[in-house]
């Protein structure tokens, strides 16, 4: 089988979940033996040499081009240029999208004009289709949305029309009338598309394929003597959506209660959502002293033996998070979680530790009131059996994939 993968980043550049589980399709295909070639945006209009393409590797190729953030059109003629070269080139018996941001939303109807027999696939990773508010199903008030519907969107964007919103909707819906099948990392955003409008029958729930490493023994983490604390870790993007700040305000009411806790932040703090909330923040985790510490940016590589050093990885996404990476790497690690209970987020971790309310800091205040060493070592049992069905896992999302490329 042929296939050609395009992702809406690079992982060389862009190390989203998106583009690494993406990429890790490439090259679970050619390990199976499969031709598969790769094309990831580069985050550029044009190339050095002024082309649409630049290989850097076996089948393997940075795309050139650039798209508006409202219908996510491409503005740019290199992405039809891209695609007549690669599918003229290697004549893909599928194109599996990863996205369809910075690539351009018309890419699937390009695949069909290019060649009207190749099978078009598109993972959908969250819902900036559905949601102008990048994405978030977050709406402009800080509350969680209440559903798709023009005169709401017009409400969070005063300044475009519920009219534009609707014929935003129709001109998505007709770019994506184009892909033969859709697949979701969660049954949650599979339920918010079906939702929107899409058809049920065209879209199924697979994990993203993570090539995360689970041959080695987890690291031993030495459980909290009388007045030793129970220790947390973060890890990602900083911002309001994040939800830190629900974490360190949960921590400072549990420790008013007696609680022993202490927290390790490892992310970079992004102003995406305003300075005033980073300014607060630093102020909030500075006022808990020794027991918080900020470690700044962190490598991917190093992740698992940055979370061996937590009893627990935690979050606290505001949003309804669809499959986040961070969940399948404190599996990786052995390490138990404390979530939201919303979105993928509840979904992925249902056995595998704690959740609290969204947006609630007393309700994450209750669950570290609540742990207990026999408790710790229950839900510690759980994640150490799903981590080893994690390769077995892995296989079957594979499969699953080569199934919907077959049909």
């Amino acid at each position: 089988m042929k296939v050609l993968i395009i992702a809406h980043g690079h992982p060389s550049i862009h190390k989203g979940g998106g583009e690494v589980a993406a990429y890790s399709m490439y090259k679970m295909l050619r390990e199976a033996g499969h031709q598969a070639v790769f094309l990831g945006w580069s985050g550029f209009e044009e190339s050095p040499n002024k082309g649409a393409l630049q290989k850097i590797g076996d089948d393997d190729y940075l795309l050139y081009t650039k798209s508006e953030f409202f219908h996510f059109s491409s503005t740019s003629s290199n992405l039809k240029k891209a695609l007549e070269a690669l599918i003229g080139t290697y004549k893909p018996d599928v194109v599996h999208f990863h996205h369809y941001i910075h690539v351009g939303i018309e890419a699937a109807a390009i695949v069909k004009q290019l060649s009207p027999d190749t099978k078009v696939v598109m993972t959908l990773h969250e819902y900036l289709a559905i949601c102008a508010n990048n994405g978030q199903l977050f709406n402009k008030s800080g509350e969680v949305c209440q559903g798709y519907n023009p005169d709401r969107c017009n409400k969070c964007f005063p300044d475009s029309s519920s009219t534009s919103f609707f014929m935003r909707e129709l001109a998505i819906k007709s770019a994506l009338s184009f892909v033969d099948f859709f697949i979701s990392p969660s049954e949650f955003l599979k339920n918010q598309y079906v939702l929107w409008g899409m058809a049920p029958e065209k879209i199924a729930a697979i994990e993203n394929p993570l090539p995360l490493n689970t041959d080695n023994a987890v690291s031993e983490i030495k459980l909290p003597n009388q007045g030793e604390p129970w220790r947390l870790g973060f890890f990602g993007q900083i911002n309001y959506y994040k939800g830190l700040d629900v974490i360190i305000d949960g921590i400072h009411h549990a420790i008013k209660k007696g609680v022993k806790v202490e927290i390790g932040i490892h992310g970079t703090m992004s102003a995406v959502t305003g300075q005033e909330y980073i300014d607060d923040l630093k102020s909030s985790i500075d006022a808990l002293g020794s027991n918080a510490k900020f470690y700044g940016a962190y490598q991917q590589a190093n992740v698992k033996e940055l979370m061996s050093q937590y009893h627990f990885v935690v979050m606290g996404s505001r949003w309804y998070e669809n499959s986040p990476v961070v969940i399948q790497e404190a599996i990786a690690a052995g390490r138990p979680l404390i979530v939201p209970s919303h979105g993928g987020m509840l979904e992925k971790t249902e056995g595998l530790g704690m959740t609290f309310l969204p947006s609630d800091p007393i309700d994450f205040s209750n669950c570290l009131l609540d742990i207990a060493q026999d408790k710790y070592i229950n839900i510690t049992n759980e994640v150490l059996k799903r981590r080893a069905e994690m390769a077995s896992l892995l296989k079957d999302y594979f499969s699953k994939t080569l199934d919907i490329y077959s049909k």
